[in-house]
């Protein structure tokens, strides 16, 4: 699970929120790569804390019981894998604060790029076995890797209706994508090899 932060001084912690919630699931068997985004606006069932919320709201509302950063990812895991039923046995927070500490650390970096830079043999994988993670990312094929937006499309492929909807959590209207469980379900179960589980439960 990635998330993807807003924590760019606009908010001072724990009030942020994850713009960003991608699942990603990498099959080294067959070679495969997906990359499933979940829109920020969705409007799900947020578990333990109850109710109805943006599901960018799911980490927010777990720092707030503990003010915690541990308890906001593990309520915006816990939204992911009992609202869609893909389970997560990792995550990855990507902030911007992070990256500012570290260029801040290192005292500054200027970059003038006059040429391309490639480095084909980092981190020295070169001839290496398919099992190291480096080799597998190096020679993966990018015509495997599949995007899918659980947002609004046509036919089969219509993840979910934007609508306003009252939210009582921040007391006013939201603009809001209501997932649609029928087409989501089926790609789903298709991608993580669920069968015929009935694995959304984007309304609790």
């Amino acid at each position: 699970l990635l998330l993807g932060s807003d924590n760019d001084q606009k908010f001072n912690f724990p009030d942020v929120l994850t713009q960003v919630l991608m699942v990603v699931h990498i099959d080294t068997i067959h070679d495969t790569v997906t990359m499933l985004s979940i829109p920020r606006d969705s409007w799900v069932s947020v578990p333990e804390v109850g109710g109805m919320h943006k599901i960018d709201q799911a980490f927010l509302l777990g720092t707030e019981q503990h003010n915690s950063f541990d308890n906001g990812v593990q309520l915006a895991r816990l939204t992911v894998e009992k609202d869609y039923g893909i389970s997560i046995d990792r995550y990855a927070w990507v902030g911007l604060s992070g990256f500012v500490k570290a260029i801040d650390t290192l005292g500054g970096v200027n970059i003038d790029v006059t040429h391309p830079i490639v480095d084909d043999t980092y981190p020295e994988d070169t001839g290496s076995s398919g099992n190291t993670p480096y080799l597998f990312g190096r020679t993966f094929p990018g015509n495997q890797i599949k995007h899918i937006t659980l947002g609004p499309g046509s036919g089969n492929q219509d993840y979910g209706d934007e609508t306003t909807i009252y939210d009582p959590a921040a007391g006013a209207e939201q603009d809001a994508i209501i997932p649609r469980c029928q087409n989501i379900q089926p790609v789903i179960n298709h991608l993580f090899g669920l069968g015929n589980a009935q694995s959304c439960h984007v309304n609790g």
